[in-house]
């Protein structure tokens, strides 16, 4: 029988993450808009558009986010 430490293995192992919003993909594209102080493409903005806390944009583009 398959156990808790077995799905979590697995889920690491090809990094799945139950519950995450965005994408590796999502986050490549975060770094490469992102324009500090931008109405358009700053932190705020990018926040509401992929629809995700300012926070969790901050640590995407200041590095802090793997």
């Amino acid at each position: 029988p398959i156990c808790q430490a077995d799905n979590m293995r697995d889920m690491h192992a090809k990094r799945r993450h139950p519950g995450t919003k965005l994408s590796a993909s999502d986050v490549e594209s975060i770094r490469r808009d992102y324009v500090r102080g931008s109405k358009e493409t700053g932190q705020p903005a990018l926040a509401r558009k992929y629809g995700v806390g300012q926070t969790q944009i901050s640590n995407i583009v200041t590095g802090k986010h793997q």
